[in-house]
């Protein structure tokens, strides 16, 4: 910023000088108010207003004031230069300690409604500038609840721990597993997060849902897992570790932790290709009889053949050998050795053909 000088002589303008009074550099800088997200009922919370000062070439910034707003009413003004430096203009509600400083504010909020909501300091610089910058920052409040109608006071925070149900004692590979834990009576509600041995669970595995107590204010959440073991989520000592973190800002955190062991029984395995065969071959085959033969409806010669060669496969039966087969075990002979069968005699009546044969 510079100032114009204009110097006169008899009516008639004959200088025009500039002069340098002031930097347009700013001199105030890094405004900054730290507030915590949410503070407890009756539970002393400070709050943070940084500020810088540079030195200029001509002089050097100093402190004029800074001012704390709740809303838009003032409740705490700092002077350094000012006797008693600290002032304070009372807002029902919220408590103004001792222990404040120029740039560290106490205070303990005493009424939820009035305390709860939007700070922010206004920083102001000493002459000749006067800059001034406001910053803002939002705070909950978290304590006791009074409802409107039954004048009673409920406790915002959970008064039991997480509750975590639904999870098994052991797991195989492959199985689903689920488990829901649930916080009860809060306000707000309580945000509920799962970890897997350690690790957070993977947010597609993870369903939310919040519900709200009309009798009382209050809010409940619920929060289900749900996956399909793997080899992943096992351990060194077979165990798979869940747990449930409830938690409301950096006022309340609780957790619960269940363990399931790892089920390693080994599965049934089905029988070979080969056994299955043999089994099947052993229900096709026909059971020896004494004497006469029953015959089994809706059996044939060409439909067990075909059962034969689906169990061996390629063409193993005949329906002529399956008809054979069955004549003689119907006669009693169950010898199942091969025999050499021979060949059939040779009949030539031609007395050349024959000699020819022979030869």
């Amino acid at each position: 910023m510079s100032t114009l000088v204009v110097v006169k002589r008899h009516g008639r303008r004959e200088a025009v000088i500039f002069v340098a009074l002031l930097s347009e550099c700013y001199s105030l800088k890094n405004v900054e108010l730290k507030v915590p997200d949410a503070a407890e009922r009756n539970v002393k919370v400070v709050l943070e207003c940084h500020y810088k000062l540079e030195r200029q070439a001509t002089y050097h910034e100093e402190l004029y004031q800074v001012k704390w707003y709740r809303g838009d009413k003032e409740f705490c003004r700092y002077e350094p230069r000012a006797v008693p430096p600290l002032k304070v203009f009372p807002i029902d509600g919220i408590e103004v300690s001792n222990e404040t400083t120029g740039v560290k504010l106490t205070i303990i909020p005493r009424n939820r409604v009035t305390a709860e909501g939007q700070y922010s300091c206004e920083v102001t610089a000493d002459s000749p500038s006067f800059q001034t910058q406001q910053v803002f920052a939002h705070m909950y409040v978290v304590g006791e609840y009074r409802d409107t109608y039954t004048v009673n006071l409920f406790p915002d925070l959970p008064k039991e721990y997480p509750e975590m149900t639904d999870l098994k004692r052991s797991y195989k590979l492959g199985s689903k597993l689920v488990a829901n834990c649930s916080s009860e009576g809060s306000l707000p509600a309580a945000n509920l997060t799962f970890f897997v041995n350690g690790n957070p669970a993977r947010p597609q595995h993870i369903y939310h849902r919040v519900d709200g107590n009309s009798s009382s204010g209050l809010m409940s959440s619920y929060s289900s897992l749900q996956f399909i073991v793997q080899r992943r989520h096992l351990k060194k000592d077979m165990m798979i570790r869940v747990k449930c973190a409830a938690y409301i800002y950096m006022i309340y955190w609780k957790t619960v932790e269940k363990s399931a062991w790892f089920d390693y029984t080994p599965p049934t395995t089905s029988p070979s290709p080969w056994k299955q065969r043999e089994e099947v071959a052993v229900n096709i085959k026909p059971k020896p009889t004494v004497g006469k033969t029953e015959r089994v409806p809706g059996t044939n010669a060409a439909e067990t053949a075909q059962r034969v060669i689906d169990v061996y496969g390629g063409r193993v039966a005949k329906e002529n050998t399956v008809r054979f087969e069955f004549q003689r075990f119907s006669s009693g002979n169950f010898d199942l050795q091969n025999k050499f069968l021979g060949q059939p005699e040779t009949l030539v009546y031609n007395e050349e053909l024959k000699a020819i044969v022979d030869a």
